[in-house]
């Protein structure tokens, strides 16, 4: 029902610093080994994170030692020669190269469709990854061969370990695409470990990008990068990438990729409704993007197919995407926060005629959803993400009575809540890294009772009301639950729609109609993915039929409610134009 959708909000937000992109010095860690003399400071009963960073940040530092018997640190300048001690981690430091962090700020500027929250987690990533993948007394050449043998033999994980610990010694973006591509494989080949080395790879190809010079690089490294999003659950980041690849350097076969994304994730409905008002045909459809200036057409889809087995029974299926989200905060107090939610249905109902005035009817739904969340650190204590997917069941039932003579037709329809139990993979490092959870969330229970009936010749009075049981509607993800003690999101009251419309016949070929539409204010908190409160609307449309073809178009205007959310940030003067079209053939 929304197209050109525009908000306007106004927030209070504190000044920034600019993000440091690349780490400035680096530890390269070899595990069983200490570097006698030299010693600078001593901390005694500290973690060696605590060790590293207070030697990265003493610019006389340039080595470390943690001993993890006792937890002492011992900070180094120009110590001797390496020597085997059990227990002990040694580090020398070395120093980014003073070119390649002073072109990251370019290559971030390149990236802006991705939030500041998603570089934070690369940059953890680099200054980290001396712990997370020790490189040892051998060379970056000894562990790229490694790496190139273990993936020969199908060991993604092996040749990704191998390759992190050379580039603690190189740091060049093309190992880090490298990395990027084995850790994808990696997850691609253990999908019960497929979560955390997407993420990795992510990330991976974030700092490769940030590090690459000539363009020819830089569109391989985005190739990567749009098919890390891709498994990442972030469709529309991965059409941004590959229109960036191609703005450097044009490729047929990213071409291909970049048709293939657009079909999937550019321009489309995020949502559609169909609703039946007995008179007319509605599609109400959300749009994941505002749609563009005249002389270009975007079209949508829904599918029914109905058949009657015998006088008294008939059959439909339908199929349409009921539920749908798509927010992107890019400024503001909430820049950065985006949310997806996708759904799809198939619904099979049975209608059986008891007697020529009454019918009953009732069938099976089945839904698929799938959302992801991204929250920056400006909203949390860290950044924070959650993604998952699931399929389940429910049902609809009503009954009907109709009376042809004067064109009367009452349906009464229910449908059944559906309880969707997430598989979530919630990352964020004040939750300790990756949690593995299950979130349950109810698709709303409703009852919609539609109406038409004759008024004069060949005129209808057609409408609706709709109840929606939405307070049971939330998202609350285990992990960020308690992190926060409370929901990602969720509704406060339930909602109720009305609909009222007039048909009328011109002649044996077309009529024409108007509705109006109202859902009230509820007032109080509304959530920040969907910040309106109520609606108010007027369509207009028009039906044309001949011999078995039946085609209904209508145009809507829908001004949104205002809605302030928790934070006390205020969405008002939102509005949206919707055009909608269906097409029916009798055979």
């Amino acid at each position: 029902r929304a197209a050109l959708i525009s908000f306007s909000f106004s927030a209070i937000a504190g000044a920034a610093l600019a993000q440091e992109l690349i780490p400035e010095r680096r530890a390269v860690v070899t595990a069983e080994q200490d570097l006698p003399g030299g010693d600078i400071a001593s901390i005694f009963d500290t973690t060696i994170e605590a060790c590293e960073r207070a030697c990265l940040t003493n610019t006389r530092c340039d080595a470390y030692v943690y001993n993890t018997r006792n937890g002492s640190c011992f900070a180094k300048n120009g110590p001797g020669e390496g020597v085997f001690f059990e227990g002990a981690y040694s580090a020398i430091v070395l120093e980014g190269d003073a070119a390649v962090r002073a072109r990251a700020a370019d290559r971030r500027a390149e990236l802006g469709f991705l939030p500041d929250w998603d570089l934070q987690y690369a940059y953890d990533q680099a200054a980290g990854l001396g712990r997370q993948h020790t490189t040892g007394p051998w060379t970056a050449e000894d562990h790229l061969l490694a790496a190139g043998e273990a993936e020969a033999r199908g060991d993604w994980a092996g040749a990704a370990a191998f390759t992190g610990a050379a580039l603690n010694l190189t740091d060049d973006a093309a190992t880090w695409d490298d990395f990027a591509r084995r850790q994808l494989e990696a997850g691609k080949a253990d999908p019960n470990q497929s979560g955390y080395f997407y993420f990795q790879a992510f990330q991976s190809a974030m700092n490769a990008y940030l590090r690459a010079e000539n363009p020819a690089l830089r569109h391989t490294i985005l190739v990567t990068l749009a098919e890390v999003l891709e498994v990442n659950g972030r469709g529309r980041d991965t059409v941004q990438a590959l229109r960036l690849a191609q703005s450097l350097q044009e490729r047929t076969d990213t071409a291909a990729l970049l048709d293939d994304a657009i079909g999937k994730y550019g321009f489309r409905v995020a949502e559609t409704q169909v609703q039946s008002d007995l008179a007319r045909p509605r599609i109400c459809a959300t749009f994941s993007e505002d749609l563009a200036a005249s002389g270009v057409d975007y079209s949508t889809y829904a599918l029914s197919y109905k058949h009657q087995f015998s006088d008294r029974l008939h059959f439909g299926l339908f199929i349409n995407t009921p539920y749908g989200a798509d927010a992107n905060y890019t400024q503001g107090a909430y820049n950065g926060l985006n949310a997806t939610w996708d759904s799809e249905q198939i619904a099979g109902v049975l209608r059986y005629e008891v007697t020529p005035a009454v019918s009953i009817y009732g069938g099976l739904r089945y839904l698929r959803s799938k959302a992801e969340i991204n929250i920056p650190g400006a909203l949390l204590p860290g950044t924070y993400s959650a993604r998952g997917s699931t399929e389940d069941f429910g049902y609809i039932v009503g009954a009907a009575y109709e009376k042809p003579e004067i064109a009367l037709r009452v349906a009464l329809t229910y449908e059944g809540e559906i309880e969707h139990n997430f598989p979530t993979t919630e990352v964020g490092p004040a939750i300790g890294g990756t949690q593995n959870t299950t979130t349950d969330i109810i698709m709303p229970q409703s009852l919609a009772l539609d109406f038409q009936t004759g008024i004069a010749k060949d005129t209808l009075l057609f409408g609706q009301i709709r109840w929606s049981e939405w307070s049971a509607w939330e998202v609350r993800p285990p992990a960020y639950e308690g992190l926060t003690g409370d929901s990602v999101t969720d509704f406060d009251d339930d909602v109720f729609t009305y609909q009222l419309g007039i048909g009328r016949r011109l002649n044996d070929n077309w009529s024409v109609f108007a509705r109006a539409g109202y859902e009230k204010s509820n007032g109080g908190v509304s959530s920040r993915l969907s910040p309106t409160d109520g609606y108010k609307s007027f369509g207009i449309g028009g039906t044309y039929t001949q011999d078995n073809l039946k085609v209904t178009a209508g145009l809507e205007y829908v001004k949104l409610g205002d809605a302030i959310d928790g934070s006390g940030v205020v969405f008002e003067g939102s509005e949206a134009v919707g055009f909608g079209m269906t097409v029916g053939f009798r055979f």
